[in-house]
């Protein structure tokens, strides 16, 4: 009998195939690196191709850009924070989706999701939009702890949705968010 048949040089191929995918899946995570807000002490994880500015702009806090090549429009993820409302995260999500209606172009709400960040119940809002015969997904996720409401945009090109979504999700479950900001400042 030989000692390597065709079966066994057969499955040992088969492991070290399986064995080279789940280190190259598990390879994406261990390039990611951690980011703490310093004034709203929250943090996250993220690919460290992705660019995070606090200098963001219409009054959002935090920005994110993910590095896609594309000169002309990079997927983006963005923190709206502000005190506590007396409002619902339903009655937000409406608002929400009254503003993005009046301030994006050919805008259509296709669904509404219940999710948990950070612990916390959220609605997640998926959206589209047309940029110049472009059409963009929009998903906004909104959520309230004792002290702030949060709202987080994640925008894409509708084509590059799938793509990117599996990282969008990721970075989502490892969002660690305070229950009280004021309490962390006393």
């Amino acid at each position: 009998m030989h000692l390597f048949n065709s079966s066994f040089k057969k499955n040992v191929l088969r492991f070290c195939f399986c064995l080279s995918v789940l280190v190259i899946l598990q390879a994406c995570t261990w390039f990611w690196t951690k980011y703490e807000h310093p004034s709203f002490f929250f943090s996250f994880k993220h690919p460290k191709s992705w660019k995070v500015s606090e200098e963001a702009t219409f009054q959002t806090q935090l920005s994110i850009l993910m590095d896609i090549d594309d000169p002309i429009f990079k997927p983006n993820i963005n923190f709206v924070i502000q005190p506590s409302s007396k409002l619902n995260l339903e009655q937000l999500a409406y608002l929400a989706n009254k503003q993005l209606s009046t301030l994006l172009s050919e805008f259509k709400h296709l669904s509404e999701t219940d999710i948990k960040v950070s612990g916390y119940p959220a609605i997640e809002l998926r959206s589209k939009y047309e940029a110049l015969n472009d059409p963009r997904i929009i998903r906004t996720t909104i959520f309230k702890t004792e002290d702030l409401e949060y709202t987080i945009t994640f925008t894409c090109r509708k084509n590059q949705e799938e793509q990117l979504l599996q990282n969008y999700l990721k970075f989502i479950k490892t969002l660690k968010i305070p229950k009280s900001v004021a309490s962390i400042r006393k």
